[in-house]
């Protein structure tokens, strides 16, 4: 019997994958947030790993703008999870392209994080200190599972190559 969306979900849940907030928020003093490029950078290698793939499009509707999230196995398309989430744009807005950007980016990574289930190290305004931020959570104080101890050094050897990079330019 193949693996359903379930089960690769349920193995992907069972890995406690948390994103590192990477981000200072520059609304609320003392907070930070993951961007949506750190997490797809955490999620992606474990999501092939388990061969499940994530395909987000903005879309409309009668309705309104909506951001469709899919996450299905690779080799299964048509086995699925899916969810739509409302775009929060003001059409009168001078700046209504950068609000519908903004708009995209911010529920591509709350549809991601909430499907996934994903945690944060620091996740709300008031622990967002300095020491929240150097304290990560461990979840449940569980020993690595290899899966695990695998994307944790593809993690730490992608930081290592950002400071490198970044250091050399």
């Amino acid at each position: 019997m193949s693996k359903s969306i379930h089960d690769a979900l349920f193995e992907f849940n069972n890995l406690m994958i948390t994103v590192k907030k990477n981000q200072k928020n520059g609304a609320f003093p003392n907070s930070f947030y993951t961007d949506i490029n750190s997490v797809l950078h955490t999620i992606r290698p474990t999501l092939s790993e388990l061969g499940m793939v994530i395909v987000q499009t903005p879309q409309a509707s009668e309705l309104g703008s909506f951001l469709n999230t899919k996450i299905m196995l690779k080799d299964s398309p048509k086995d699925f999870i899916e969810s739509n989430i409302k775009l929060i744009v003001d059409p009168k807005s001078p700046k209504a392209m950068w609000s519908l950007g903004a708009s995209i980016t911010y529920t591509r990574r709350y549809a991601i994080t909430c499907m996934l289930s994903l945690e944060a190290v620091d996740d709300d305004f008031v622990a967002g200190t300095k020491d929240a931020q150097s304290t990560p959570k461990k979840a449940y104080n569980k020993p690595l599972t290899p899966s695990q101890a695998r994307s944790k050094r593809v993690v730490d050897l992608k930081e290592q190559l950002d400071t490198a990079r970044a250091e050399s330019n």
